[in-house]
């Protein structure tokens, strides 16, 4: 949870290092600083623990395309990825195998047939539209989040054309990664899994490893031990 007080955002904030320190302070508005400190922070603490590192010896670098990652010197296995939407941040890791994540606030006030026409597949359209107009909107983010979980494994950020690639849903099953349409990037074939985070959102994973162990806990956002 992203919601906490402005003495533990202090605190929090001091685990960040100067360029997250100054990336903070660029954010006009006060919820959307404190939900960067405090995930940042949160991902800091976390990587430190699994790297026995205070948090701000962890150097983390980004892709081409922003994607994050442990810095090379660090000789790690540990891959991880973070999303945040609302009040809620979602941090994966795994050893030695790629990831990525996706958090869906689940909006009522979005256009989910204006948006799937740009962002969903043709497949994805029809089995949208095929469902109860009362279950479109819960199915959008549930669809949204597991492409954005593989867009964002594949580390290409906003550059991937989601619309090439199909992820289906059948009931009693695990999401699928089904067909691809011609694409100049090629796309790798994800294991997915949908995440119960909480009443509202949407949460997905992608990795590459088939025979997935897969741990939940939840967290408070707390000053330093």
């Amino acid at each position: 949870p992203l919601v906490c007080s402005p003495d533990i955002v202090e605190t929090l904030r001091t685990v960040l290092v100067a360029t997250e320190q100054a990336r903070a302070a660029r954010f006009l508005l006060e919820r959307d600083r404190r939900r960067f400190i405090v995930t940042r922070a949160t991902l800091r603490r976390l990587l430190g623990d699994l790297l026995a590192l205070p948090p701000r010896e962890v150097h983390v670098v980004e892709g081409a395309y922003g994607k994050p990652a442990l810095a090379p010197a660090h000789g790690s296995a540990i891959h991880f990825n973070v999303s945040h939407s609302g009040d809620l941040s979602l941090l994966g890791f795994t050893l030695g195998s790629e990831l990525g994540l996706d958090l869906e606030e689940e909006r009522s006030d979005l256009d989910v047939h204006g948006m799937a026409q740009v962002v969903f597949s043709p497949a994805e359209q029809g089995a949208l539209a095929a469902l109860e107009p009362s279950a479109r909107q819960e199915a959008f983010f549930r669809l949204w989040a597991l492409k954005e979980a593989v867009i964002k494994a594949e580390g290409w950020g906003f550059a991937f054309p989601s619309h090439t690639f199909t992820v289906s849903v059948a009931p009693g099953e695990f999401p699928l990664l089904s067909s691809q349409a011609p694409s100049p990037l090629p796309l790798a074939p994800w294991s997915l899994r949908e995440l119960e985070v909480a009443r509202g959102y949407a949460a997905a994973l992608a990795v590459k490893e088939k025979a997935l162990r897969l741990v939940l806990w939840q967290a408070e956002a707390a000053p330093l031990r």
